[in-house]
């Protein structure tokens, strides 16, 4: 019943279409839809755009045509697990700040706005970076170390924080 009901249905509108008054109208109809639609894309892109939709994918292809960025960033990298090596307060500080700088300067690569990291880290999730937890932490390490005069960092501290920015930086496949 409910079959015929629709089927009927169906058939009264089709016949209305072909031979009724809208006949005309749904000639030119299909290619003014096409252009509005057509248009909204447009719009939906130039929006997307406009709010920085696209940054990851922008990143990823800044740093795959930028080779002079990765291989500084490979050379920095180098001579920060050289200073962790270190035992001494002085390297292991800097092995910290010098790895939190790095990956300052990524996040500033990849247009997140912010007067510094910590207003860049906000603008990120773990959908957008999967060690952002791990990250914060290594952030508030070295906020320590600059903020607080005379704090002793721990070598496997310093290890831990510098090994955070170090995954980060490999999520972003900045590193190998």
């Amino acid at each position: 019943m409910i079959k015929e009901l629709l089927v009927g249905l169906n058939d009264l509108i089709d016949n209305f279409l072909a031979a009724g008054p809208l006949t005309g109208f749904l000639v030119w109809w299909r290619p003014v839809a096409g252009i509005v639609c057509l248009i909204l894309l447009v719009d939906i892109i130039f929006l997307a755009k406009k709010v920085d939709y696209f940054w990851f994918v922008k990143y990823r292809l800044d740093s795959f045509g930028d080779e002079s960025f990765t291989k500084k960033a490979d050379k920095r990298w180098a001579a920060i697990e050289r200073k962790l090596l270190s035992l001494d307060q002085a390297n292991l500080k800097m092995a910290v700040i010098e790895a939190d700088n790095l990956l300052d300067e990524v996040l500033q690569r990849m247009s997140l706005r912010g007067e510094n990291m910590g207003e860049r880290l906000q603008q990120l999730d773990v959908a957008k970076l999967q060690s952002i937890n791990l990250v914060w932490e290594a952030h508030k390490l070295r906020n320590r170390i600059v903020h607080e005069a005379g704090y002793q960092i721990k070598s496997d501290e310093a290890k831990t924080a510098v090994n955070s920015f170090k995954k980060a930086l490999q999520e972003f496949q900045l590193l190998g």
